[in-house]
């Protein structure tokens, strides 16, 4: 696929998100879900070019909404009970879909709503594009920017 057509939808999708880049190439990183073969695999176990960067992105986002709600005055209970809602693999898949982002995710030669069946853009129910688009804000931006970033993006649920 051409850089220039990736960089332009991932201008797109940065739009989409209020996200400021200073390097857009973090966010097609985020983005780009191609299987890799690791010979750490397990039996049925594939994995994907951003999953680094979805694992980052769990964990910068665990570590905000923790902080954000101790810091608004929330009970142990309730901060577990908000970073369970929000942190759901099935409700971050639902929020990528409801938002429009699984359309910027791609492949080697395809973004996701023009890939043919056969050629299909990885998008189960275990979202890995908004924990990536977290971490690649995180590598390009900087913590206190990322921070903010998610307590606006997660704003209405943080409430």
């Amino acid at each position: 696929m051409e850089e220039e057509l990736i960089k332009k939808r991932m201008i797109e999708l940065a739009s989409l998100i209020n996200y400021h880049p200073k390097d857009i190439s973090y966010l097609a990183k985020a983005m780009h879900c191609q299987i890799i073969h690791s010979e750490y695999d397990g039996k049925n176990r594939k994995n994907y070019t951003n999953d680094s960067l979805a694992t980052l992105g769990d964990s910068i986002l665990k570590f905000v909404l923790a902080d954000y709600l101790y810091d608004e005055g929330y009970d142990k209970f309730q901060i577990t009970k908000m970073k369970e809602k929000i942190e759901n693999n099935d409700f971050l898949y639902r929020l990528c879909l409801s938002t429009g982002i699984i359309n910027y995710a791609y492949n080697d030669k395809y973004f996701f709503p023009e890939a043919p069946l056969e050629c299909q853009v990885y998008h189960a129910k275990h979202d890995v594009y908004i924990e990536a688009i977290i971490a690649a804000i995180y590598k390009d931006r900087g913590l206190e920017y990322c921070r903010q970033w998610i307590i606006s993006f997660f704003e209405n649920l943080l409430i």
